[in-house]
C-alpha cells in the first residue's frame, strides 16, 4: 500500500496476511480497488509518521479493525463503528454553524429515516452485494434513536449580516466540502446581502441527507466480505455494515427581519 496516500478504506491485518494478499485464491482484486490491506506491524506506524490520524483518538487499532477516510478531513480515518455518528455530528455542526454565521436566530431539526435495507453478501450473484428492504420497525427504531441521541435546537440573538459574514459562511461550507450541495447553495444564495437587495428569507426549511457519505463508504467496505476466508473482521464491522439507512435531517431556520 501507499503509506503517504492510502485508499479510502483501510483494514488492519497482521503482516503475514497483509503482505501480498493476492497469493490467496479467495482474494478477488476487483473488490479491493479502493481498499488497502494495512499491516498492523509495519504499515500502521508509517501511516502515523505521515500524519494520518485515527478517530476516535482513544482507539487502539487491532487486527480486523476497519477505518474509513473522513469526507471532511482527508488525513483522518474514522473507525467503521463510529462513522455514521461522526458524519451526522460533522454535518449538523456545519449546517448550524453556517446558519448562525448567516444571522439565524432560531434553529430546530429532527431526523427522518426514509428507507432501510439490509446488506447481504451473495457469492453466487454477479453483483455479490444484495440489498433487502427491511420492515418498518427497523426504520422506526433507528429514527427514534437518532432523535433521542441528538437534540437539534438552538436559539441566538440573530443579526443582519454583512457581505463579510456571508463570505465567512461560504468558507465554512467549503471547509466541510458542502459548498456544491444544492441545499447549502440555495441557503447561501437566498441570504446573500448583495444579491437580494435586503429582501431575504425570514424562514427556511431544509431537508438534508445525513447518509450519502456513510452509505458510499460502507458499500465499498462491504466488499471485504469477499475475503472472510482470508481476513479476520471485527464484530464492529458486521454491525456497522448490516444496515443501509437513508436518513435526512429536517431543519427549520428563522432569520431576523
Amino acid at each position: 500500500m501507499n503509506n503517504k496516500q492510502p485508499k479510502d478504506i483501510i483494514v488492519l491485518q497482521h503482516d503475514e496476511l497483509a503482505f501480498h494478499p493476492e497469493r490467496y485464491p479467495e482474494y478477488v482484486p476487483e473488490y479491493f480497488d479502493n481498499i488497502d490491506v494495512c499491516s498492523l506491524e509495519y504499515d500502521l506506524p508509517s501511516l502515523r509518521e505521515n500524519n494520518i490520524s485515527f478517530y476516535p483518538c482513544v482507539t487502539t487499532p487491532s487486527a480486523g479493525d476497519t477505518f474509513v477516510r473522513s469526507p471532511f478531513e482527508p488525513n483522518v480515518y474514522v473507525s467503521i463503528s463510529a462513522l455514521k455518528d461522526y458524519i451526522i455530528q460533522q454535518k449538523c455542526t456545519c449546517l448550524f454553524d453556517i446558519a448562525r454565521t448567516l444571522g439565524a436566530k432560531e434553529m430546530k431539526g429532527t431526523f427522518a429515516v426514509e428507507q432501510v435495507y439490509s446488506r447481504e453478501w451473495d457469492a453466487s450473484a454477479k453483483g455479490k452485494c444484495k440489498f433487502m428492504e427491511c420492515d418498518a420497525s427497523v426504520k422506526r427504531e433507528e429514527e427514534n434513536k437518532l432523535n433521542r441521541n441528538y437534540v437539534l435546537k438552538s436559539t441566538a440573538k440573530g443579526k443582519s449580516i454583512t457581505y463579510e459574514d456571508w463570505q465567512r459562511a461560504k468558507k465554512k461550507a467549503e471547509l466541510y466540502n458542502l459548498i456544491a450541495d444544492p441545499t447549502v447553495k440555495n441557503m447561501l444564495n437566498a441570504l446573500n446581502p448583495l444579491e437580494n437587495g435586503g429582501n431575504h428569507d425570514l424562514t427556511q426549511h431544509i431537508s438534508f441527507s445525513m447518509s450519502t457519505e456513510t452509505n458510499k463508504s460502507l458499500d465499498i467496505a462491504f466488499n471485504l466480505c469477499s475475503a472472510v476466508g482470508i481476513f479476520k473482521l471485527s464484530a464492529d464491522f458486521h454491525s456497522a455494515t448490516k444496515y443501509r439507512y437513508v436518513t435526512v435531517v429536517k431543519i427549520d431556520f428563522v432569520f431576523p427581519e
